[in-house]
């Protein structure tokens, strides 16, 4: 494409598309709750610990035998601390991580 072909095709397609970004849409949302609506589980959207530094070893898990109170080598007060949260579940490890 030569340049005396590429500038007219250049104006032609921002004045066409700044006619298209600016042209008025009204959209109207309305929510109606309904008692037959479906319910969502509390365990698809729960929480996750994800292995960053001391989040787990050193942090969140201390091992059978660490002097920190512990229950199966994970913190007590960590698990005080999620029941307080009252999160419906927690996945770890989480994200993409796994420890063989």
């Amino acid at each position: 494409m030569s340049r005396r072909n590429f500038l007219p095709i250049l104006i032609l397609f921002v004045i066409g598309y700044s006619q298209l970004c600016t042209g008025q849409n009204n959209v109207k949302i309305s929510v109606e709750p309904s008692d037959n609506a479906p319910i969502i589980s509390k365990h698809i959207y729960g929480h996750f610990a994800e292995h960053l530094g001391r989040c787990i070893y050193e942090g969140f898990y201390v091992g059978d035998s660490s002097a920190i109170p512990n229950s199966a080598g994970v913190r007590l007060d960590i698990i005080d601390a999620l029941k307080e949260l009252q999160i419906p579940n927690l996945r770890w490890p989480g994200g993409c991580f796994a420890d063989t």
